[in-house]
């Protein structure tokens, strides 16, 4: 899949299955990369593919058939990470609620919690709506 949502006004639908995409997806916190110079944040994630869209009781999905695959967030005027994680211990975190979308900010947080908050938390503010979803492969599992 190759998704790109680009705009001053993106219809909320498309935003909330944006993120409904990336819900409990995995963030891998190493490779998250911010460039000042080009305003982008990359996001390596393995997510998983949607297989029924559930607003009340949440999203199923096909665990078994991970996909590697890249967000990456443009426009980024300022960027805040909390990560209460210790990377070598834990190097991935669970996406809540997928990536997503409020007044001028994009915001990650982790399904783990760390004493009643987020593990990790990233949120940006953007200056208009420039992102992109793209799958690099899917993970073979023996």
């Amino acid at each position: 899949m190759n998704l790109h949502l680009s705009g001053e006004t993106i219809p909320q639908v498309l935003l909330d299955v944006f993120s409904a995409l990336t819900d409990h997806s995995r963030l891998l916190i190493g490779g998250v990369i911010y460039s000042t110079e080009s305003q982008a944040v990359t996001l390596p994630i393995i997510r998983f593919p949607l297989r029924k869209l559930r607003p009340i009781l949440g999203n199923l999905f096909d665990q078994g058939s991970p996909i590697e695959s890249v967000v990456t967030l443009r426009n980024v005027t300022r960027i805040a990470v909390e990560d209460l994680t210790d990377n070598s211990q834990i190097p991935e975190i669970t996406i809540l609620f997928g990536i997503t979308f409020k007044r001028g900010k994009v915001v990650v947080s982790s399904a783990e919690e760390c004493n009643g908050r987020p593990c990790y938390l990233l949120e940006t503010d953007i200056s208009q709506i420039d992102l992109s979803l793209i799958d690099r492969a899917i993970v073979v599992r023996d």
